[in-house]
Formats: C-alpha cells, structure tokens, sequence
C-alpha cells in the first residue's frame, strides 16, 4: 500500500486526521535500526535472548564465570561447599572484561535489580557437565541490558567457586585457568 492510498483510507475514519499521520520509508526505517545497533555495538552490547529462552547446555569445565554484586557476602555463593546456589546468574570472564576495560556500568550492562554500585566479583569455574544456559540480558529495572549472561538453574558443582576479587581487580592470578593447568600438570 503506497502513501496516497494510505491517505485515502485514513480519510474514510473520521477520527483520524490526515495531517496527523508521518509515513517513514523502509530504507529510513532500516537506518534508524542499523543506527541503534551500532549505538549497542559501541558500547561492546548486544541484543539477542535472555539465558532461560535459550537450551540448556552442559559447561565444558574451561569457561569461567563472574558473578557481580554490590555484597562481598553474596547470598548466591555458597560459601561453604564454594559453589554458586540455583537460581543464580553470573556473566562469562571474557564480559567481565570489556565491561571493566570499556568502563561499562556493570548495573546497567546486567540490568541488576538493584542500583548499588557493583563493588565483588565472585569467580567460578563450572565443572563439566554443570548444565547452564546462555543469552544476552534484556532490559530489566530500568537498565538497557545487553551483556552477556549465563543461568545456572541448577547451581553448579561443590568446589566450583574459587576466587572473590573487589570489581575491577583483574590480575594473572584472577583466573583459574593458570592454577587449574598448573594443577592438572602436577597431577
């Protein structure tokens, strides 16, 4: 339907005015979308489905995960058996990363429930076949979203929870990958 037949069939209803009504291209329209994804790009953010839309998957035992919070004693990190509790979400370290190195505000990329400043980053390493699901947070609270986060429905593994850094704290030894080579060489 082109723009005079639109006209001509907004004219039929008498409660709309004709000059009331803008026609947008597609071509202006597709701009206005290219433009905003670039916007998120910019921004090392990313649109797609939130972690519980998406399949289950089994963890490979390599990736990491970081788990932000405003509270050092973190009512998701069961500090005892050093595991992440079910129910929880976290981010992979590779976000957490741009996140810190872009200077992202964590509350905003994650769209956390609440507005207090991100101060603890929980690091785990999920043991192989610890089943979580992936996706891109959405807009929630009144944050943009567009990190990336993982789901743990389940929780994860005893001893999966190894490291507790204050934000942005990112050294060699933040990670596990070098104690947990280290280790599997020794063995």
């Amino acid at each position: 339907m082109g723009y005079q037949s639109t006209l001509r069939q907004a004219s039929l209803l008498p409660t709309i005015r004709q000059d009331s009504i803008t026609l947008f291209s597609k071509r202006l329209f597709a701009e206005t979308r290219a433009i905003s994804k670039s916007t998120q790009t910019n921004k090392h953010r990313y649109t797609d489905k939130g972690a519980i839309e998406n399949p289950k998957e089994r963890a490979n035992g390599i990736d990491e995960f970081v788990r932000l919070s405003a509270y050092e004693d973190d009512k998701r990190i069961d500090t005892i058996n050093n595991k992440l509790l079910s129910g929880s979400y976290a981010t992979t370290a590779a976000d957490y990363r741009t996140c810190m190195f872009n200077d992202d505000d964590p509350v905003d990329r994650y769209a956390l429930p609440n507005d207090e400043k991100v101060q603890w980053a929980f690091y785990i390493l999920p043991k192989s076949g610890d089943i979580l699901q992936r996706g891109i947070v959405e807009p929630a609270y009144g944050h943009a979203g567009g990190g990336v986060e993982a789901y743990f429905e389940y929780g994860t593994s005893d001893g999966t929870y190894f490291n507790k850094k204050r934000y942005g704290d990112w050294s060699a030894n933040s990670t596990k990958c070098t104690t947990h080579s280290a280790a599997a060489s020794a063995s």
